[in-house]
Order: C-alpha cells, then sequence, then structure tokens
C-alpha cells in the first residue's frame, strides 16, 4: 500500500526494503549501542511543556544561543560517534568472528 500513486510495484518494495534497513539500524543504536541515552541539556534552552513547541527564537541574548548550539552539537557528536562504532563493531564481527 503507498499513497504515492505514480510509483510502479518494484519501486514501492525497494522503499520499504530501505525502511526496514532503517528500522533495524535504529533498534541497533537504541538497543545495542545507547545511543539516544544522551543527557546533555542546558538552561539556557527555552522550557517547553506537554502542549507547547520549543521555540528558540526565545533564547535572544548571544550568550544563550551559543550555549544552545554547543548542546546540539553535543547531542549530534554523541550520536554520530555511535553510528561510528556500530560500524567498527560491524567490521570487528566479520574480520574476527572466529575468535569472538
Amino acid at each position: 500500500m503507498c499513497s504515492v500513486l505514480t510509483l510502479s510495484a518494484p519501486d514501492i518494495i525497494r522503499a520499504y526494503s530501505y525502511r526496514f534497513k532503517i528500522e533495524v539500524s535504529f533498534k541497533v543504536l537504541k538497543h545495542m549501542i545507547g545511543v539516544f541515552f544522551y543527557r546533555f541539556w542546558t538552561s539556557a534552552w527555552p522550557r517547553i511543556g506537554k502542549r507547547n513547541v520549543s521555540d528558540l527564537s526565545a533564547a535572544g541574548d548571544p550568550h544563550s544561543r551559543r550555549l544552545i548550539r554547543q548542546t546540539t552539537n553535543a547531542i549530534e557528536a554523541f550520536v554520530n560517534f555511535g553510528c561510528i562504532a556500530t560500524g567498527i563493531l560491524q567490521i570487528v564481527s566479520l574480520n574476527f568472528h572466529e575468535t569472538i
């Protein structure tokens, strides 16, 4: 089932196969590596509630914007290092499967 009526059946199947691979990768990153268990925060980040969306334009002064940018960079770096660690683990398991 697909909402795009112009795609052919093989293209739809190919797209779902990519989705499956991506979801498996997210599961590995979440449960095996712990990539999404980061705890980086800054008090400069505007508070949000359950019904509010985060409005980063509320942080007007340059110091707060810099702190938010550094926090965002730390989160992205943590997730990227987790992706790299996943790749290294995959390479090690393929090359040293007899000794592991």
